[in-house]
């Protein structure tokens, strides 16, 4: 450790206690996120069936990337939190080094710190979710331009920050925008050479997915117009706008980014900035990397106003890795240095139970409704073939469906989802297959509002039947509440 640099020890010092908490609180965390089951489920089913994914809404990095997580781990639920733990922690190394350039290293060391115990940062890297690897790359590539343009090699780091943002842009359509932003940011800088070698990289997988999606679908942006596919004409989230509606849109990312940060960390962000830019303490280029956050801000509050953005505290993980920089400038001037340190390392130590205080950010994810994991373990306990056995499950709600699915030992493949979306229909054909393919197996249905009643017959207490071609389910209850009912099935037979 002596031969180290005061910069690597404090590296290796923020990626240790990152490593060290992140690992203490992996046991107490709980897959709710419905896209990060779905995304694991993804990834299973390639494992079964690998190749090379050429279109699709959602890009493919992340989905390559948790396979192996789950092939090395050999487990579905603890291989891809790992993986986002290993990101997270690593994301240390360039957000460090990005923010030793542009500002100062005392501010270096804090920021770092800082991000490790945002808590929308820490829950991300304990769900299998795109957002810590896409940073981890974003960071990687910020660190890049500005080290290219300290050291003069254009080329060099600018292949570097192309090839980062092309592995960004194959976990997360923001990386996309932010190519077209960063490549602003070095023609103001005037690294001509930096911005053509950037460009150049960062678009290789962009093309390659743009191609595809044209020869597969006819359109280029095929996979970001899933959004409006999903958002907008299953989910109906623009369904009976008010007034109201609209006025929650346009502040909640604004709201999001201040509460995550917490209000002294974005309130000191603010309030430091601004003094740097009265007292001209910055340079043009480092004002420069400002943009990124104005920009990914005004698309967010955009794309939230005309619904093809949820609001989701998740995605203001964008907005935090591109502000946080600029938390250095409270320790610019190098006055109260011990006073300062001492409010971050506070600001740090209760960002976790300050978390606690709004279900929507814990840090650590669990269940709301935690009966769901005595409810898991009553199936499982009465599963006796895995991988011959079914489960049909209605919506109870985004989270404990899918973490019932996951926390199944039911196989993926043997899984039928009724789905939460708003305006999107059972398939039926698809119901059926999965039945007769799994002729035994589990079947959860709600008491009320259930989009399986408009497609079931119940004949008696024991036995359901299919209105359009009579297939008949013999039915054992197991379970019983006033929510739902879970039963073990039977298929009988089928008639007509």
């Amino acid at each position: 450790m002596r031969s180290l640099s005061p910069d690597a020890r404090n590296m290796l010092l923020l990626m240790g206690i990152g490593l060290v908490v992140r690992l203490a609180l992996l046991p107490f965390s709980q897959t709710i996120d419905a896209d990060a089951v779905t995304r694991t489920f993804l990834a299973y089913k390639w494992l079964n069936n690998p190749k090379l994914i050429t279109s699709d809404v959602w890009l493919p990095l992340h989905l390559y990337f948790n396979a192996a997580a789950i092939r090395l781990s050999g487990s579905l639920v603890t291989g891809p939190k790992l993986m986002n733990i290993i990101f997270a922690v690593l994301t240390v190394v360039p957000l460090y080094k990005f923010v030793k350039n542009e500002f100062n290293r005392e501010g270096a060391f804090y920021v770092a710190l800082t991000y490790l115990f945002v808590p929308i940062v820490i829950r991300n890297s304990l769900q299998a979710l795109s957002g810590i690897p896409y940073a981890f790359f974003v960071v990687s590539a910020m660190y890049f331009l500005s080290q290219g343009r300290k050291t003069g090699r254009q080329f060099f780091y600018g292949m570097l920050a192309g090839l980062a943002m092309t592995l960004a842009g194959g976990f997360r359509y923001e990386a996309w925008l932010l190519m077209a932003v960063f490549t602003l940011v070095l023609l103001f800088q005037r690294q001509w050479k930096m911005t053509a070698t950037l460009v150049v990289f960062s678009l290789l997988f962009p093309i390659f997915w743009m191609t595809g999606s044209y020869i597969n679908h006819g359109d280029i942006f095929y996979g970001p117009k899933g959004a409006y596919r999903w958002n907008i004409v299953l989910s109906g989230v623009n369904d009976k706008m008010t007034f109201g509606k609209y006025i929650r849109r346009i502040f909640f990312f604004f709201v999001s980014w201040f509460f995550l940060l917490s209000p002294v960390v974005a309130s000191l962000i603010v309030f430091y900035t601004d003094r740097a830019r009265r007292k001209r303490l910055l340079s043009q280029g480092t004002w420069l990397w400002l943009l990124p956050f104005v920009v990914l801000f005004a698309a967010f509050v955009f794309k939230a106003i005309n619904g093809t953005l949820l609001l989701q505290h998740r995605f203001t993980l964008s907005l935090i890795f591109t502000s946080l920089p600029f938390y250095a400038l409270v320790f610019q001037d190098g006055r109260a240095l011990k006073l300062k340190r001492k409010i971050a390392v506070w600001v740090v130590v209760l960002l976790i139970p300050y978390s606690f205080l709004n279900r929507d950010i814990y840090a650590i994810p669990r269940l709301k409704n935690q009966e769901v994991v005595d409810l898991v373990s009553l199936i499982n306990s009465k599963t006796q073939d895995p991988r011959a056995e079914g489960l049909v499950l209605d919506f109870i709600g985004w989270e404990e469906s899918y973490y019932l699915s996951l926390r199944s030992d039911i196989v993926p493949e043997n899984i039928f989802h009724v789905s939460g979306a708003k305006h999107e229909n059972i398939n039926v054909n698809l119901l059926r297959k999965m039945l007769e393919k799994n002729p035994e197996g589990f079947l959860l249905i709600k008491n009320r509002e259930s989009k399986l009643d408009s497609h079931l017959t119940r004949v008696s207490d024991t036995l359901i039947e299919f209105k359009v071609d009579g297939l008949q389910l013999q039915l054992e209850k197991i379970y019983s509440d006033e929510e739902m009912k879970v039963f073990h099935y039977n298929v009988l037979h089928e008639t007509g």
